[in-house]
């Protein structure tokens, strides 16, 4: 506890005495560990063993019987191989990096297809004997790499590529007296491969399900970690404490990518293990998975809110509203995040669907906890609205001079504390319906299966079926939908992919060209089979990889020809090729030497391979990788060059734009909405309200206007349409705009290490800023379709004031999206070209975004209140009258009525009246009605005006003997002259309570898709600020001439300074 602050008059009182530590006692400090232990600790790392274990098969298990093979079955006068390397380097190229069942039943897919491009290739080839014909061979060697390039890609490429050349290589050894060598070659590295796949078997079988299954334990128990910890940091005593909190989650947040990188590294493999469990489980796994990645977008958006308390820490510390809602909501959200953890235990040890639908109760639980929070913070909210809003009149009252200064400080503090405390109370409610989302598509799923009579074995058997065929198909899709870009779309980076095509296949040639040359007998596995290997789309990735491999060839062939000189017997070379590759797996995750020590084993593997090893096929594999390593180099950064900054740019702009684009169908679906709930007003507006229409197609003219009291009898008895198509663009959108951000931040390192001439440092801090903000803008923009989704959810009509509010920000929110979009267009243009030409037009853009969000944000705060104070006013002038001093209302003098003279029927209209007020016809079926009685009746003098006097007595009525009725006021479905009189008769409201009162005017759930959305629009405004801001600090070089000839730096943070 911190001292207290002395008086004047007080003398101070030391907290230590003289002879006094300050330190703790010795129990409270951590004792040093000593060097035994620390030597220990490091073997307990699960990292390490997990290294071990793969070394271990790949080194062991997967090499060992390929290389017992060949050297058991060498003979000097005989060999049975066409290359002794390709045996031993099939089985290490097929097991390693692949070490589990799925990932090896993966790789023969893609061997098999790769065997259906390059093995027909070189058998034509060798059946018309082209090889006689250099001109001829060159051009078909050209044009299959070429077409490999540019419809292959992956290992599938990589395979065919390699191949294809090591029988183009042997075929130009003149050793063609046999048709059948190419097969022979595919065979041998077909075994080889086959040999390898026993270190995904032994000693045990690794399963690609498993390690998946494995690492979404972590991401479940990481998911639970988070939320405690978030609900945690809301509501802390210090900003100190909120701080320590905040580094926590952070860590946590840490460790739940690495779990989620894990998953994502096992997806490939477990979908190729669809032979070794049902569909159900399949499905089972894949919701999981998606609950997982859907519970932490939530959290992430909660981590947002705790961001922008920790930044102000005003807002909640010491703050008598901050207390008002804590003492509300604190405990149901303790509840929530504690069933929500006790749920996911549950589900993460679910292996069946029947067993996720067993805890029903804690299901019951939550949503009775979530019920419960948005009740309390329903209280809470109208509580704190009110107290704001009874402020601000009674300042009002006071001085009419300031009156509208208070009123504004009241909506600023609206637009200030609601909507950041409502969007952390949807996302803590969006946790909830997420797990119930998960229990309903489980009940659904059963539900469906329990319709299909199939039996069990054949259901199961159509479903492998299924599987074999998709998995089929997707060989050919993959090639099919690369053609149709190349020839149809033609997209800048489309013919990108043609030219680094065409510079591979040069390189290829060239270095293939050398090997003729030097008319060797040896070296499959280097010069032109090095480029196929290391050879990238992204030029960028390809000269990184480049250098590895180059050191990575001279470490592998320097450490085998030790090996191959100093052993005396076949078991030896063997002993030293396991320790070689065994060594070099333990140390391939290592940064920066690990690429050089992978490639080094595999160096080593075709060196030692060659027996008997001498030092002329030493010194051709040294000169043929250098040389082709070199052409690969020149021709990458020569001939059309491409920068790894340059394709960073590029796809930085265009995920902005999609971004932006995302933004504005959002946008659109809100301005939809307005349309659609317009549509529920009368035909032809009357002319006694001076709120204008916004300039939409739907809405009608802006000089229209619309009755919004009279809405009430056009009220239209259906439900509002869904917009399911948007909604899916939106989504599809998403799922693209991820992938982009995604390729960004996988060439973000590319773009840091590229070679330059320049002494500049890159600016990686710049970078990672970017990257940062567009992400957190996908992620708001996830919420805010949640929030939209939120508002078009609805089984009934919407209620006046959302119809106000919208109507009123129609006309901004179509500013914003469009001013959206001119930013997006100036700020690519910025990214990709850096023309600070657009630095004056992208100021003022942002400027007036950053404006027409905040001017968004503060009609929706200024409609709610609005909206509240007219419900004030109605609940004082409620109290303010006597509604039990006449069993009916008084009757305008002036409009004389001829049922007062006739009581009997004065009596069955009213009782017609008030059966018909009841129910949820409105006011136009009981204009239909009475006019119905009438003609019945005989009374033909009866008037529209003594119409208006019996539907307000009956309105009177059914207020004083319903007082549970629906919340919807009856002003709201009156007439304007039904209001008139109400206004001469006195109110017609009953007394109700603040909770009552605020649901009456603006539901719950509209009241957080509203605040959600404009408080994610401010919030996305922000974002595009910082992507602002980092990219000019990109522009190191954005230089413009000044008026005296000097180079002058015109930057975007001067400018809005000035």
């Amino acid at each position: 506890m911190p001292p207290k602050k002395p008086s004047s008059t007080s003398t101070y009182r030391p907290r230590y005495s003289a002879d006094g530590d300050a330190l703790p006692a010795s129990p409270l400090l951590p004792k040093k560990k000593s060097w035994v232990r620390r030597a220990i600790h490091v073997f307990t790392a699960r990292a390490l063993w997990d290294r071990i274990e793969n070394a271990i098969r790949i080194a062991v298990v997967g090499t060992i019987p390929a290389a017992a093979i060949v050297f058991c079955t060498y003979r000097v006068d005989l060999s049975l191989w066409i290359s002794q390397t390709n045996l031993i380097s099939g089985a290490l190229n097929a097991i390693t990096g692949k070490e589990t069942v799925g990932l090896q039943v993966g790789y023969f897919g893609q061997f098999f297809r790769a065997a259906c491009i390059w093995l027909p290739v070189i058998m034509v080839e060798m059946v018309l004997h082209l090889y006689e014909y250099t001109a001829a061979w060159i051009f078909v060697y050209l044009v299959a790499n070429f077409l490999m390039c540019c419809l292959m890609d992956g290992n599938t490429r990589k395979t065919a590529m390699m191949l294809l050349t090591i029988a183009t290589m042997n075929m130009l050894r003149k050793n063609t007296d046999q048709v059948s060598q190419p097969a022979r070659i595919g065979m041998e590295w077909l075994l080889g491969g086959l040999l390898g796949a026993f270190g995904a078997l032994l000693p045990w079988p690794a399963l690609s399900t498993k390690l998946m299954e494995h690492r979404m334990t972590d991401s479940c128990q990481h998911i639970a970690e988070l939320l405690q910890q978030l609900t945690s940091c809301m509501w802390t005593d210090t900003s100190l404490q909120r701080s320590i909190n905040m580094a926590h989650v952070r860590v946590k947040i840490r460790c739940l990518d690495e779990a989620f990188d894990g998953v994502k590294s096992h997806k490939d493999g477990t979908t190729q293990e669809w032979f070794l469990e049902t569909v159900s489980r399949r499905k089972l796994r894949g919701w999981k998975m998606n609950l997982y990645t859907e519970l932490y977008r939530n959290e992430d958006s909660i981590r947002r809110v705790l961001e922008i308390i920790r930044d102000r820490p005003y807002m909640i510390d010491n703050a008598e509203r901050a207390h008002l809602f804590k003492d509300r909501i604190e405990s149901p959200i303790e509840e929530i995040s504690d069933v929500c953890t006790l749920i996911l235990q549950h589900i993460d040890k679910c292996h069946s669907r029947h067993s996720v639908l067993k805890a029903s109760e804690l299901y019951n639980r939550l949503e009775a906890a979530e019920s419960n929070l948005q009740a309390q913070f329903q209280l809470a909210r109208a509580a704190y609205v009110m107290s704001c809003t009874s402020a601000t009149a009674a300042a009002a009252a006071a001085s009419n001079a300031a009156g509208n200064t208070m009123e504004s400080s009241a909506v600023k503090s609206l637009e200030e504390f609601i909507p950041l405390i409502t969007f952390y109370v949807f996302c803590v409610s969006q946790i909830c319906r997420t797990l119930v989302r998960m229990r309903d598509a489980v009940h659904h799923s059963l539900a469906a299966d329990q319709m299909d009579h199939t039996h069990r074995w054949c259901r199961r058997a159509r479903e492998a079926q299924s599987s074999v065929w998709a998995l089929t198909v997707s060989i050919f899709t993959e090639t099919q939908t690369r053609a149709s870009n190349l020839v149809f779309r033609r997209a800048p980076e489309d013919i990108r992919h043609v030219i680094e095509a065409a510079k591979t296949s040069s390189a290829m040639l060239a270095a293939l060209g050398f090997y003729a040359y030097m008319n060797t007998s040896t070296a499959f596995l280097s010069g032109p089979t090095v480029i196929a290997s290391i050879a990238s789309t992204n030029p960028a990735e390809a000269v990184i990889l480049a250098v590895p491999r180059l050191s990575g060839t001279l470490m592998g062939v320097v450490l085998g020809f030790f090996v191959a000189q100093t052993a005396t017997s076949s078991v030896a070379i063997v002993a030293g090729l396991i320790s070689l590759i065994f060594l070099s797996r333990l140390a391939a995750q290592v940064k920066n030497i690990g690429p050089s020590f992978s490639n080094a084993a595999f160096v080593a593997v075709s060196q030692l391979s060659v027996i008997p090893l001498t030092q002329d096929a030493t010194m051709s594999r040294i000169q043929q990788t250098t040389f082709a390593v070199f052409i690969y180099i020149l021709i990458t950064m020569l001939v059309f060059p491409c920068r790894p900054t340059a394709l960073l740019r590029e796809a930085r702009a265009k995920a902005l734009r999609g971004v932006v684009e995302i933004f504005r169908l959002n946008m659109d679906v809100v301005i939809d909405t307005a349309s659609a709930f317009a549509q529920l007003c009368p035909s032809s507006p009357e002319s006694n309200s001076n709120e204008p229409i916004a300039n939409h197609p739907n809405l009608g003219l802006a000089n229209q206007t619309v009755n919004f009291l009279d809405l009430g009898g056009s009220m239209a008895a259906s439900f509002i349409e869904y917009p399911r198509e948007a909604f899916a663009t939106i989504e599809k959108k998403i799922k693209s705009v991820e992938g982009m951000i995604n390729s960004c931040q996988t060439l973000m390192p590319f773009a840091a290490d590229e070679p330059s001439l320049g002494a500049i440092a890159y600016p990686s801090r710049a970078c990672s800023e970017v990257h940062v903000a567009l992400k957190k803008s996908l992620g708001l923009l996830r919420t805010m379709l949640l929030g939209v989704r939120l508002m078009r959810e609805r089984k009934e009509i919407p209620s006046l004031p959302l119809l106000v509010v919208l109507r009123r920000m129609v006309p901004c929110a179509r500013d914003v999206s469009l001013e959206s979009k001119k930013f997006a267009g100036l700020m690519s243009a910025f990214i990709e070209y850096g023309d600070p030409a657009v630095h004056d037009e992208l100021l003022e853009s942002s400027h007036a975004l950053s404006m027409l969000s905040g001017t968004l944000h503060h009609m929706q705060s200024a409609g709610i209140l609005k909206a509240v104070k007219q419900t004030m006013d109605q609940h004082e002038m409620a109290e303010s009258f006597n509604l039990s001093t006449a069993q009916y209302p008084p009757v305008i003098a002036e409009e004389p009525s001829v049922i007062a003279d006739d009581d009997d029927q004065h009596t069955a209209l009213t009782s017609t009246v008030g059966s018909i007020m009841g129910g949820r016809g409105g006011i136009a079926a009981l204009r239909s009605e009475v006019l119905r009685v009438i003609n019945a009746e005989g009374l033909h003098s009866f008037t529209m005006a003594d119409f208006d006097t019996i539907a307000a007595s009956a309105a009177k009525m059914w207020i004083q003997d319903a007082p549970n009725a629906p919340s919807t006021s009856v002003a709201a479905r009156a007439s304007p002259l039904q209001s008139q009189q109400y206004q001469y008769q006195g109110s017609f409201a009953s007394v109700v309570d603040a909770a009552s009162l605020d649901a009456r005017q603006l539901s719950a759930q509209d009241a957080e898709a509203m605040h959600t959305m404009t408080f994610i629009v401010v919030l996305l405004a922000a974002e595009l600020r910082k992507v602002l801001v980092g990219v000019e600090d990109l522009w190191p070089a954005n230089w413009l001439p000044s008026d005296t000839g000097s180079p002058k730096k015109v930057s975007v943070i001067n400018m809005r300074h000035s």
